[in-house]
């Protein structure tokens, strides 16, 4: 019989450490991805400008191709240190199981905000860019939306500071099985 393992999860604000970022198994593998398709294309540049480099090592001018693909290369090198640093400093977290009431990182909630139409929103640890054409929103545990209903249950209610705007969210369900099953999809 296989010994019980307590879940790597986020219960609460209070569990979340600012020195870490919280992101979900199928969120490493993006982001390794990203990192890798990042070097390529600074690879890439790198070549390109050394071309450009050398089409105007025969007169004094400005080199206007090289500093373009210099700014864009700069873009790059952001993109590479931001996905590192996440790399390293990241603490992997379980996918929630069915058994877990509350909204955690890895949670599909439905919510209401103010009383309005429900609509939900996948909890992640990071958005990783590959949410784009999802049919629900994808939040960031650090957004304040996310904060607001961290640690709630099916029918709680919390407040939420949106663009400086204080609304009431009620938490409607908590699914624990559909962000896992989407992210088998990726």
């Amino acid at each position: 019989m296989e010994e019980y393992r307590e879940p790597n999860l986020i219960r609460s604000l209070e569990d979340i450490n600012d020195n870490f970022d919280y992101i979900l198994p199928h969120e490493v593998d993006v982001l390794t991805r990203q990192l890798e398709d990042t070097e390529l294309e600074l690879r890439r540049l790198g070549e390109l400008k050394n071309e450009a480099m050398h089409q105007s090592s025969e007169t004094w001018h400005d080199n206007a191709p090289a500093d373009a693909i210099r700014h864009e290369a700069q873009t790059f090198l952001k993109k590479r240190s931001r996905l590192s640093q996440i790399l390293t400093n990241r603490f992997v977290l379980d996918y929630p199981t069915k058994e877990i009431p509350y909204a955690t990182i890895g949670s599909r909630v439905t919510l209401s905000l103010n009383g309005s139409d429900p609509f939900q929103i996948d909890i992640v640890g990071i958005q990783t860019g590959e949410d784009a054409g999802r049919e629900l929103d994808v939040c960031s545990y650090r957004a304040p939306l996310a904060k607001a209903v961290i640690g709630k249950i099916n029918g709680e209610f919390s407040e939420a500071d949106i663009n400086g705007r204080i609304v009431n969210v009620q938490v409607i369900k908590v699914d624990q099985n559909a962000q896992h099953q989407t992210s088998s999809d990726l």
